[in-house]
């Protein structure tokens, strides 16, 4: 869904062009690496990283917390689809004129207005429908107005889907997921959940035997939690909320994270050891592309757009909308708890890690 976004906010030719470049240099590479130390380590993304390299687990643990915050926005998006369809169970599509109720005066249509100019604050009554009926938009993240009770229901419908797709584990639900999930983007909201709820389970499994007795209840917990975390999004300020979040969160965040795996994985553990892995578990390993991405490629490009980004910041805004200083303290707040995970880590594997001196010590907690 956000591909199609940036694919209609952007030139098409100037978006694809360094979307598939970053695809071949950076993501596909990374998700082959991902995948080969947890097929190896035959662990979840917390103990997968900190098995091959201690001192960076915490970027095992910054990618739960990413998930986390992915699944409890990104579901918005669903949200507001499942809206979309349901507003088309009518004879006459809500979205092709502007003489409806909620209609504003910048509603434009080209048909009924030809002999008038049009504005530069003209919208068309696509646009006028998802900013005045879907999202009942306020003027700012100042005003968040009242619940919309539609996109209440519609997102506790989705989380009770989510449940019911994901409280027995994948076997007993596969054919349930293949049919509400066809698409691909659903799949990836379930993966999401199952990496918490498998986490969870993984390092405190026994407080969940104890305090919750079984995997549904746990499940349960964290999609009631989520669904209590998605409830800003979806006041008639919410959209501005969820603007935030997505930006902070999805774009510095990840760079960063990325850029701690890699290192990690890759120059403290070894590509070199990592491609022996991979040989170990399939008779063949990565060709040079791969290791030449994992080793230098990959870390170059993220570093340099992460500083390139920084060097080019600038107060977030959205349709002639700045955020308040408040509000940008806050993005920075939310990228922040993901990304403090990875200095945490470090100071818990130096702590834990035994020797007779600072130096031995910190040797023994970078060694797998």
């Amino acid at each position: 869904m956000m591909f199609a976004y940036d694919c209609i906010s952007y030139i098409p030719g100037a978006f694809l062009i360094p979307f598939f470049i970053m695809l071949i240099l950076c993501g596909v590479p990374l998700a082959y690496m991902e995948m080969a130390i947890g097929q190896y380590t035959h662990r979840g993304p917390l103990g997968a990283i900190g098995k091959l390299c201690p001192f960076f687990k915490g970027a095992g643990l910054a990618t739960v917390v990413i998930s986390y915050l992915f699944t409890t926005y990104y579901v918005i998006i669903i949200t507001w689809s499942f809206y979309y369809m349901f507003s088309t169970f009518q004879s006459e599509l809500p979205w092709t004129s502007c003489d409806q109720e909620w209609s504003s005066a910048q509603c434009w249509v080209n048909s009924t207005n030809a002999t008038l100019p049009r504005s530069n604050d003209s919208r068309s009554p696509t646009e006028d429908f998802y900013i005045e009926r879907v999202l009942e938009r306020t003027s700012g993240i100042e005003d968040q107005g009242t619940i919309r009770w539609q996109l209440l229901l519609i997102l506790l419908g989705c989380w009770v889907l989510i449940y019911l797709c994901i409280w027995k584990g994948p076997k007993s639900t596969g054919k349930a997921k293949r049919c509400v999930s066809a698409g691909g983007g659903g799949r990836g909201h379930f993966a999401s959940v199952e990496v918490i709820v498998t986490t969870i389970q993984d390092h405190f499994g026994d407080l969940v035997k104890r305090y919750l007795r079984r995997k549904e209840v746990l499940v349960a917990v964290v999609c009631f939690v989520s669904f209590l975390c998605g409830l800003p999004n979806i006041t008639q300020g919410g959209f501005w909320f969820f603007t935030l979040i997505d930006y902070y969160a999805a774009a510095l965040s990840l760079m960063i994270l990325a850029f701690f795996e890699v290192i990690g994985v890759t120059w403290f553990y070894g590509a070199g050891c990592l491609a022996r892995d991979i040989r170990d578990m399939t008779g063949s390993g990565p060709n040079i592309f791969f290791v030449a991405c994992w080793y230098l490629i990959s870390p170059l490009l993220i570093f340099g757009i992460f500083i390139f980004s920084m060097i080019q910041y600038r107060p977030l805004s959205m349709a002639g909308y700045t955020y308040p200083v408040w509000a940008q303290v806050l993005g920075w707040i939310i990228a922040l708890i993901s990304v403090v995970c990875i200095p945490l880590g470090m100071l818990h594997a130096v702590y834990t890690a035994k020797g007779p001196n600072l130096l031995r010590v910190t040797s023994a907690s970078i060694a797998p």
